[in-house]
């Protein structure tokens, strides 16, 4: 929900109800997570936006997905913890593109016998311009 249109498909699962993904984790049992939103954070400076803004989703088929907002207890709100550096770095004017697995590409293990999905797939990203980005 952008402040005007609903979302498309009932917890933001829809094609156009959210952006492209930034930081994918494995889910923790009862435990804080940390994302890498440091590519928001630059998107939106080099935009000249003055707030960003994020989706978190659960794994889909993995049973019940809880999220702790600022409406549950003190001791379980999340916060944001933001850390800089003054100096002359351009920011990255354009995201890297995934160029593996290719979107609804399906990844097999073929270490065994079994047919079995891949679950630790490995990822490579291409840039414009290379040179300006760390890995």
């Amino acid at each position: 929900y952008d402040g005007v249109n609903n979302w498309s498909s009932p917890g933001s699962m829809g094609d156009m109800d959210k952006g492209v993904i930034i930081d994918i984790q494995q889910g923790e049992s009862a435990d804080w997570m940390t994302f890498d939103i440091t590519e928001i954070v630059q998107h939106a400076f080099a935009n000249g936006d003055s707030h960003i803004s994020l989706t978190l989703v659960g794994s889909i088929g993995e049973g019940q997905t809880l999220f702790t907002s600022t409406d549950g207890s003190s001791s379980d709100a999340p916060w944001l913890n933001m850390t800089w550096t003054s100096g002359n770095a351009s920011t990255p004017e354009v995201a890297g593109t995934n160029t593996n697995p290719a979107l609804n590409e399906i990844l097999w293990n073929t270490s065994g016998h079994a047919l079995l999905p891949q679950t630790q797939p490995t990822f490579s990203w291409s840039h414009s311009n290379p040179s300006n980005v760390d890995d």
